[in-house]
């Protein structure tokens, strides 16, 4: 879904942190089950399916939700004091990201990638270097730790809202870019192989 279609939300209710994705190891599965066991008193709320969904299942601190779509995702997005983005793959521009940020809820994620350039650290959320649980929980801590930091964070993410890829954007650009790359070839300056 476009993420300009979501309706902002306003102050989460419950106390908790959400991930929504593929449960594979390469979106940080091992991380996210480290962190939340190094942190017992946050409650973690996972939407999704996959083969590392096991290694979750006995941590006291993580419900499980299954596969969500639509408006119980959007919801449990919106209600979230941040979203969890951990992948350890060099992820491009990931919705879950987007997701979060249009309905004014920031993430926690790993610097590296297209993740580190949506997420503004302290001000859009907060995001880690090291590749560990230690690190994750460590960030999840920081974001929680003060409420009108977040209360803040949560207000950027929502102003920024309209600053927003949409895929009308990303078609138009795509094809000023395809247009360029031919006036280029048709003038002869285009790379030759």
């Amino acid at each position: 879904p476009d993420p300009h279609e979501m309706p902002p939300q306003g102050e989460p209710g419950e106390e908790y942190v959400a991930f929504a994705g593929r449960l594979s190891r390469e979106k940080g599965l091992d991380l996210l089950a480290q962190a939340a066991r190094l942190l017992p008193g946050v409650t973690f709320r996972v939407a999704g399916s996959g083969e590392m969904a096991p290694i979750l299942r006995d941590i006291p601190n993580v419900e499980l939700l299954g596969f969500l779509t639509g408006k119980p995702l959007r919801a449990l997005i919106a209600g979230a004091r941040a979203v969890l983005v951990p992948s350890v793959w060099y992820e491009n521009c990931p919705l879950s990201i987007l997701e979060a940020h249009a309905l004014g809820t920031p993430v926690v994620t790993v610097d590296r990638g297209g993740m580190a350039e949506l997420v503004e650290d302290g001000v859009t959320g907060v995001t880690f270097r090291e590749l560990s649980g230690r690190a994750l929980a460590d960030a999840v801590e920081r974001l929680l730790s003060d409420r009108a930091v977040l209360a803040r964070m949560r207000e950027n993410c929502l102003r920024r809202r309209e600053e927003l890829p949409t895929l009308e954007r990303y078609c138009v650009r795509m094809e000023e870019i395809y247009r360029e790359e031919i006036r280029r070839k048709e003038r002869g300056t285009w790379p030759q192989r």
